[in-house]
Protein backbone atom coordinates (compact mmCIF):
# COMPACT_ATOMS: atom_id res chain seq x y z
CA UNK A 1 0.00 0.00 0.00
CA UNK A 2 1.22 3.70 -0.84
CA UNK A 3 1.78 5.52 2.34
CA UNK A 4 0.83 9.00 1.17
CA UNK A 5 -1.70 8.43 -2.33
CA UNK A 6 -1.09 11.36 -4.88
CA UNK A 7 -4.65 12.91 -5.05
CA UNK A 8 -4.78 16.22 -7.15
CA UNK A 9 -6.21 18.13 -9.79
CA UNK A 10 -3.62 19.38 -12.83
CA UNK A 11 -5.19 22.65 -14.32
CA UNK A 12 -4.70 23.19 -17.58
CA UNK A 13 -5.68 25.79 -19.58
CA UNK A 14 -7.07 29.38 -19.39
CA UNK A 15 -9.60 31.07 -16.65
CA UNK A 16 -10.64 33.43 -19.70
CA UNK A 17 -10.14 33.14 -23.12
CA UNK A 18 -7.36 34.63 -24.26
CA UNK A 19 -5.20 34.30 -20.86
CA UNK A 20 -1.91 32.69 -20.92
CA UNK A 21 -2.43 30.09 -17.51
CA UNK A 22 0.09 27.13 -18.07
CA UNK A 23 -0.32 24.30 -16.56
CA UNK A 24 -0.19 23.97 -12.18
CA UNK A 25 0.31 21.13 -10.42
CA UNK A 26 -2.04 20.97 -7.00
CA UNK A 27 0.49 19.43 -4.82
CA UNK A 28 3.58 19.26 -2.64
CA UNK A 29 6.77 19.66 -4.68
CA UNK A 30 7.38 16.21 -2.87
CA UNK A 31 5.42 12.85 -3.02
CA UNK A 32 6.44 10.24 -0.59
CA UNK A 33 5.67 6.82 -0.93
CA UNK A 34 7.06 3.71 1.14
CA UNK A 35 6.41 0.78 -1.06
CA UNK A 36 7.27 -0.20 -4.10
CA UNK A 37 4.33 -0.82 -7.28
CA UNK A 38 1.94 2.14 -8.63
CA UNK A 39 1.59 5.72 -7.77
CA UNK A 40 -1.63 7.87 -8.09
CA UNK A 41 -0.80 10.66 -10.39
CA UNK A 42 -2.43 13.74 -10.76
CA UNK A 43 -5.73 13.83 -12.76
CA UNK A 44 -5.45 16.67 -14.99
CA UNK A 45 -7.96 18.69 -15.20
CA UNK A 46 -8.70 21.82 -18.28
CA UNK A 47 -10.16 24.82 -18.14
CA UNK A 48 -13.42 23.59 -19.06
CA UNK A 49 -13.56 20.96 -16.98
CA UNK A 50 -12.72 18.11 -19.36
CA UNK A 51 -9.81 15.53 -18.20
CA UNK A 52 -6.83 16.05 -20.18
CA UNK A 53 -4.11 13.47 -20.91
CA UNK A 54 -0.36 14.23 -19.89
CA UNK A 55 2.13 12.42 -21.03
CA UNK A 56 4.76 11.27 -17.77
CA UNK A 57 8.22 10.99 -17.96
CA UNK A 58 11.03 10.04 -15.21
CA UNK A 59 14.39 11.00 -14.97
CA UNK A 60 16.00 8.22 -12.64
CA UNK A 61 14.59 4.76 -14.19
CA UNK A 62 16.04 3.26 -11.19
CA UNK A 63 13.46 4.82 -8.86
CA UNK A 64 10.02 4.86 -11.08
CA UNK A 65 8.78 4.39 -14.64
CA UNK A 66 5.74 4.23 -16.92
CA UNK A 67 4.60 1.53 -18.29
CA UNK A 68 1.67 2.60 -20.53
CA UNK A 69 -0.47 5.44 -18.67
CA UNK A 70 0.77 3.95 -15.31
CA UNK A 71 3.37 5.33 -12.78
CA UNK A 72 5.60 2.59 -10.97
CA UNK A 73 8.12 3.24 -8.15
CA UNK A 74 10.57 0.45 -9.03
CA UNK A 75 13.43 1.08 -6.16
CA UNK A 76 14.51 3.30 -3.28
CA UNK A 77 15.72 6.76 -4.38
CA UNK A 78 14.40 9.93 -5.59
CA UNK A 79 13.59 11.42 -9.12
CA UNK A 80 11.57 13.93 -11.26
CA UNK A 81 8.82 12.80 -12.97
CA UNK A 82 7.66 15.16 -15.74
CA UNK A 83 4.05 15.91 -17.64
CA UNK A 84 3.55 17.24 -20.81
CA UNK A 85 -0.11 18.54 -22.00
CA UNK A 86 -0.19 20.02 -25.63
CA UNK A 87 3.68 21.22 -25.61
CA UNK A 88 2.91 22.49 -21.53
CA UNK A 89 5.07 20.63 -18.87
CA UNK A 90 5.01 20.42 -15.43
CA UNK A 91 7.23 18.51 -12.49
CA UNK A 92 7.55 17.13 -8.92
CA UNK A 93 9.83 14.82 -7.08
CA UNK A 94 8.62 11.42 -5.95
CA UNK A 95 10.40 10.17 -3.14
CA UNK A 96 10.25 6.30 -2.55
CA UNK A 97 11.26 5.26 1.02
CA UNK A 98 10.34 1.33 1.00
CA UNK A 99 11.49 -0.59 3.93
CA UNK A 100 14.07 -2.70 2.46
CA UNK A 101 15.67 -5.79 3.86
CA UNK A 102 19.33 -5.78 4.23
CA UNK A 103 21.37 -9.05 3.47
CA UNK A 104 25.22 -9.58 3.30
CA UNK A 105 26.59 -11.67 0.16
CA UNK A 106 28.98 -14.59 0.81
CA UNK A 107 30.32 -13.05 4.00
CA UNK A 108 33.55 -14.16 5.18
CA UNK A 109 33.61 -15.94 8.88
CA UNK A 110 36.49 -14.49 9.73
CA UNK A 111 39.94 -12.41 8.39
CA UNK A 112 43.34 -12.93 9.61
CA UNK A 113 45.05 -9.83 11.34
CA UNK A 114 46.68 -7.53 8.71
CA UNK A 115 44.23 -9.29 6.05
CA UNK A 116 41.27 -7.06 4.29
CA UNK A 117 38.26 -8.48 2.90
CA UNK A 118 35.36 -6.41 1.18
CA UNK A 119 32.18 -7.30 2.30
CA UNK A 120 28.88 -6.61 0.21
CA UNK A 121 25.39 -5.91 0.79
CA UNK A 122 22.80 -6.54 -1.18
CA UNK A 123 18.59 -5.19 -0.62
CA UNK A 124 15.24 -6.75 -1.08
CA UNK A 125 11.98 -5.37 -0.88
CA UNK A 126 9.33 -8.17 -1.34
CA UNK A 127 10.96 -10.07 -4.00
CA UNK A 128 12.76 -7.37 -5.65
CA UNK A 129 16.18 -7.31 -5.28
CA UNK A 130 17.21 -3.42 -5.06
CA UNK A 131 20.75 -1.33 -4.50
CA UNK A 132 20.21 0.19 -0.41
CA UNK A 133 21.01 4.11 -0.95
CA UNK A 134 24.29 5.17 1.09
CA UNK A 135 25.45 2.60 3.48
CA UNK A 136 26.54 3.40 7.05
CA UNK A 137 29.22 0.99 7.74
CA UNK A 138 30.29 0.58 11.74
CA UNK A 139 32.27 -1.64 13.65
CA UNK A 140 31.33 -2.53 17.37
CA UNK A 141 34.96 -3.02 18.30
CA UNK A 142 37.44 -1.36 16.06
CA UNK A 143 40.36 -2.59 18.04
CA UNK A 144 39.78 -5.78 16.28
CA UNK A 145 38.17 -4.67 12.97
CA UNK A 146 38.56 -1.78 11.31
CA UNK A 147 35.85 -1.11 8.35
CA UNK A 148 35.83 1.39 5.71
CA UNK A 149 33.21 3.56 4.57
CA UNK A 150 33.40 1.19 1.09
CA UNK A 151 32.60 -1.85 3.54
CA UNK A 152 36.53 -3.07 3.23
CA UNK A 153 37.01 -4.38 6.36
CA UNK A 154 40.59 -5.23 7.81
CA UNK A 155 41.93 -7.23 10.80
CA UNK A 156 43.40 -5.52 13.42
CA UNK A 157 43.74 -8.20 16.73
CA UNK A 158 41.98 -11.20 17.56
CA UNK A 159 38.72 -11.25 18.77
CA UNK A 160 35.28 -10.69 17.80
CA UNK A 161 33.28 -7.66 16.75
CA UNK A 162 30.06 -7.04 15.24
CA UNK A 163 29.85 -5.18 11.90
CA UNK A 164 26.53 -3.21 11.32
CA UNK A 165 25.47 -1.64 7.53
CA UNK A 166 22.28 0.70 8.15
CA UNK A 167 21.07 2.13 5.09
CA UNK A 168 17.81 4.51 5.22
CA UNK A 169 15.79 2.77 8.27
CA UNK A 170 16.96 -0.66 7.81
CA UNK A 171 20.40 -2.32 8.90
CA UNK A 172 21.96 -5.86 9.01
CA UNK A 173 24.76 -7.10 11.42
CA UNK A 174 27.63 -9.47 10.67
CA UNK A 175 29.78 -11.36 13.63
CA UNK A 176 33.56 -11.49 12.06
CA UNK A 177 35.76 -13.28 14.10
CA UNK A 178 39.41 -11.77 13.49
CA UNK A 179 42.66 -14.88 13.79
CA UNK A 180 46.41 -15.00 13.80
Amino acid sequence: MISKVLTALLFIGCAEEGSEIGPTLDVPGQVHVDQLGPVTVPMAVLADGSTASVIWTVDNPEVAEVRGKELLAVGPGRTRIHGTHDAEELAWTLVVEPTITLLFHKPPMHVGVGETADLRLHGRVGSVHVTPAEVLWTSSDTSVVMIEEDGRVSGVEPGVAYITARSGGSSAMLELKVIE
